[in-house]
């Protein structure tokens, strides 16, 4: 692959290097996404979608390339590189950096890391990725990079708000209603055959066993469209049913039974069952009341 010879966003013009006016546009849009909290290879992926070239004819991105474009110094001119970025840029750059390895720290075999569940927009429905910065009071939050959308959310908070719905499923197992079966249309084979089946009843003189045979072929096409709705939801209140109130975030559980998380503009939390059930803190508190009330 053809390296270049000078840094990106510059070019020679009369033997003395300058400024590339398209390169310059590149190089602020990449500074201006990281500084948005875009990772490396969000970045890359999204200038290689775009085909923007690295260098003639290149359009290859990767985040090292990323990396050493938010490193270089040299943007900021010297006698040999005239100006791109301003000084102010820059420190933003180099802050954003330093937080982002304040992570690298961080226990990533225990709690919000063992999470496999995604959390997602309240807007858009696309999961949320979750960016740590240990200097700001709410060191943790939510971003929607379709929507925009930032979430302030500590991890103990989210944690505690899965830690409570899940209680009050395992308090209240009768609350997993049965999924509604698709209606999904028939098969063309399975049509075929009705009509093939109705055409003999209908005639006086048939093949007993070739109607036999396309009944069998009608009755195991049925089978094969029966849904396993019934399977899950039996599933779902057998394992709350079996297990006991969670005394903490348990990832295990939240992983086998919950299929989304989301996580609402003001910080609520709903969790989505493999069953495609929502579950509420309203629904649960008034699941609780009702025990209550029984009681």
């Amino acid at each position: 692959m053809k390296n270049r010879n000078i840094p990106f966003g510059y070019r020679f013009e009369d033997g003395k290097i300058a400024v590339n006016p398209d390169e310059q546009n590149t190089l602020q849009r990449i500074c201006s996404e990281y500084l948005d909290g875009r990772s490396l290879l969000q970045i890359a992926n999204g200038l290689e979608s775009d085909k923007v070239e690295f260098a003639p004819g290149i359009i290859t991105w990767n985040k090292a390339r990323i990396m050493r474009i938010v490193d270089d110094d040299r943007y900021l001119g010297n006698v040999t590189y005239p100006q791109i970025i301003d000084e102010a840029t820059v420190k933003r750059l180099r802050s954003r950096k330093t937080s982002r390895n304040t992570q690298t720290s961080t226990d990533r075999q225990s709690g919000i890391y063992l999470l496999k569940v995604p959390v997602v927009c309240p807007a858009c429905g696309k999961p949320m990725h979750r960016l740590q910065d240990t200097r700001c009071k709410c060191t943790q939050k939510w971003v929607c990079n379709q929507c925009h959308i930032q979430i302030k959310k500590e991890d103990s908070v989210l944690m505690e708000d899965i830690t409570d719905l899940l209680n009050d499923l395992i308090r209240n197992p009768e609350m997993i209603q049965p999924a509604q079966p698709s209606q999904a249309e028939a098969p063309i084979e399975q049509r075929r055959l009705d009509n093939e089946i109705t055409r003999v009843l209908e005639g006086y003189d048939f093949d007993k066993d070739a109607l036999r045979e396309k009944l069998y072929q009608r009755a195991a096409i049925g089978y094969q469209q029966i849904g396993n709705e019934a399977y899950v939801e039996y599933k779902l209140k057998n394992t709350l049913e079996q297990h006991d109130i969670l005394d903490g975030f348990d990832s295990e559980l939240t992983n086998k039974i919950v299929k989304l998380i989301r996580l609402a503009e003001n910080g609520s939390v709903s969790i989505i069952l493999i069953n495609d059930q929502e579950i509420r803190k309203e629904q649960t508190d008034h699941a609780n009341n009702s025990s209550s009330d029984a009681t």
